[in-house]
């Protein structure tokens, strides 16, 4: 039997989930996942960082979680070369959200947090209120955050929705 590349522990238990992987200018690799928040009943989830010299691990998940103050999911993390510093972008209840991060391990709200209301402008006019907007994900080029992807379900309806992303 192989052996997991992470298992839940510190500010995480029960499982680890939707993963997220981005390496620094010196070549280490985080690896931000998604588990159980520890000593509660509630259904909160709580986001981890964990450490490795290479993607294929082992990997160490830190003691200080990445988000623990609301419930959060499904985050994409980029390293911005220019910047020099770590994005991350998640989806909580009511919004698509980003933080930040100088090491990579110290994480904090971004001073746009909130990225986007879960709605969308429809090119021929009005604003689309999705069932659920989630699943965020940065494509980056040449080190460059490009395009948002969000998957999107209306009714029956699912689809993937890109936003371009503007340099500012």
């Amino acid at each position: 039997m192989q052996k997991a590349l992470i298992e839940p522990s510190g500010p995480i238990e029960t499982l680890t989930v939707n993963p997220a992987i981005d390496k620094d200018k010196s070549g280490k690799y985080y690896l931000v996942i998604k588990g159980d928040q520890p000593n509660t009943t509630e259904f909160l989830r709580n986001q981890a960082i964990a450490l490795s010299n290479s993607p294929l691990g082992p990997f160490k998940i830190q003691k200080k979680p990445v988000i623990d103050y609301m419930d959060t999911e499904d985050m994409s993390i980029w390293y911005d070369t220019e910047r020099a510093r770590f994005y991350g972008v998640f989806h909580a209840h009511t919004f698509i959200g980003l933080i930040t991060s100088q090491d990579g391990i110290n994480w904090k709200k971004a001073n746009e947090q909130v990225l986007k209301e879960k709605s969308l402008k429809i090119k021929r006019g009005g604003i689309l209120k999705p069932d659920r907007m989630e699943r965020p994900f940065i494509y980056c080029e040449n080190g460059e955050p490009r395009v948002l992807c969000l998957a999107v379900k209306k009714g029956d309806e699912s689809y993937t929705v890109f936003i371009p992303i503007g340099k500012s």
